[in-house]
């Protein structure tokens, strides 16, 4: 596994994949996960959790910057935002349940996948 066997997984999750530590450190081949994170970024993904997990076995959210899974995760994170006023937080929520509403359209045509079919 490498850099592009990334890129693909999460290309094939249309948008997203689950990948443990270990194969991100495999991936990396010479490089640090934490290097390998970097220069995904650079290529317009980003992971979930912020941190580098130690356990070889814990999974990463590997996702495309753009897109309608970093629009959810986005929002989600804006709503759980202190101080966020409650009207706020209410056209947040909206806004979240719409990009909802679209990735289970997507998921009933085909253009994503359910997570109970994603390993992790």
């Amino acid at each position: 596994m490498d850099i592009r066997d990334v890129l693909r997984a999460v290309e094939d999750g249309e948008g997203f994949a689950f990948l443990t530590v270990a194969e991100l450190d495999r991936a990396g081949g010479d490089r640090s996960v934490a290097q390998v994170l970097a220069l995904l970024e650079e290529l317009g993904c980003l992971h979930l959790p912020a941190r580098v997990p130690t356990d070889p076995n814990h999974h990463v959210l590997v996702y495309r910057a753009r897109g309608a899974v970093a629009s959810v995760l986005m929002l989600q994170h804006e709503i759980e935002a202190p101080g966020l006023g409650e009207d706020d937080r209410e056209a947040l929520t909206a806004m979240l349940l719409i990009a909802a509403r679209q990735l289970e359209k997507d998921v009933a045509t085909g253009r994503a996948v359910r997570m109970s079919s994603v390993g992790g």
